[in-house]
């Protein structure tokens, strides 16, 4: 913070040291740091201030006389004043360096000496701004991490991930966070989960849904064939004169409970649809016009109650 200061002040020390402001004290004899003379304008300049703060304090106010008294005066005055019994510098000491500093000076030193630290651990701000709680000082600071004992990196961490995790779950795994400063406790690492939507399932709390797209002749007459779940293939019966809406269950299919004691599955559930055809041939119209004269293939009144109930099941949800 030093060097920032100086290499700021520089630019403007060279520019009022030409217009003839300030020059170094004893200039001639190699100066004296920290040491500056007024030249012809400093003089000027201040003078100005004096006069302009002299007239707006003093002869612009009516209630305010002015005075120019001794800095040596009678030990009552002091007293009087209030100096003696509220002006002090507490001092205070840390535990563990035995540093010794003025209370009133504390926050300027961690104000210098804390930023990085504090930004690494906000309760820094609370402890010693010397040591920082830790009871000695790093004199010789490495150049790779300045003394804090980390340095910044990425590094990859093979965790297990229990089953049945669900959209947004955080999972917090402890102490395979960030390296603590100087030797100190390691942070946790959280992992947010995110799941990738699959291509034929969709996800139903611990249920799995699929939906399965039958033709005319496979819900007339039944077949068999294979559905996907979370871990390969199932065969499944599609019994004859299955109905569109028919709702099939297969058992211990789904996702693990992630939150039960017994990590129970829930299951699949195949939702059944038939595919009716939007162009015909000749022969296929002519074959659907030979059934459609049929008893059989005229709705029951059994099958038109159990397909509104599905309906009416399903505006109540």
């Amino acid at each position: 913070m030093a060097e920032e200061n100086k290499s700021s002040l520089d630019p403007l020390a060279a520019l009022c040291k030409r217009r003839g402001f300030i020059y170094h004290s004893s200039e001639i004899y190699g100066g004296m740091p920290g040491f500056w003379d007024y030249g012809p304008l400093g003089c000027e300049l201040k003078q100005n201030v004096k006069q302009a703060w002299w007239q707006f304090t003093v002869r612009g106010r009516e209630d305010v006389a002015g005075l120019d008294a001794t800095i040596i005066m009678h030990p009552k005055i002091w007293k009087a004043s209030g100096h003696l019994d509220t002006f002090a510098d507490p001092m205070t000491m840390c535990k563990q360096c035995k540093k010794l500093m003025r209370a009133d000076q504390i926050d300027d030193i961690r104000a210098e000496l804390g930023k990085k630290a504090a930004a690494v651990n906000p309760a820094y701000a609370l402890s010693c701004p010397h040591c920082g709680g830790e009871g000695r000082v790093v004199k010789d600071k490495c150049r790779d991490c300045n003394g804090e004992g980390i340095v910044k990196g990425e590094k990859q961490v093979e965790v297990e991930l229990p089953a049945g995790l669900i959209e947004g779950y955080a999972y917090n795994f402890q102490g395979r966070g960030g390296a603590g400063r100087r030797n100190g406790v390691n942070g946790d690492l959280q992992i947010l989960v995110h799941e990738k939507p699959h291509a034929e399932l969709m996800r139903d709390g611990i249920d799995l849904v699929y939906n399965l797209l039958l033709t005319i002749p496979q819900a007339v007459l039944g077949t068999s064939l294979e559905v996907p779940t979370h871990d390969g293939k199932a065969k499944i019966t599609i019994p004859a004169g299955t109905q569109p809406g028919t709702v099939l269950r297969l058992k211990n299919k789904g996702i693990p409970d992630i939150n039960g004691y017994t990590h129970q599955r829930g299951d699949e559930i195949i939702n059944i649809s038939v595919y009716m055809p939007e162009t015909l041939t000749k022969e296929e119209h002519h074959a659907i016009d030979i059934l459609a004269g049929g008893e059989n293939v005229k709705p029951s009144n059994s099958i038109k109650e159990k397909i509104f109930s599905h309906f009416r099941a399903y505006f109540k949800k």
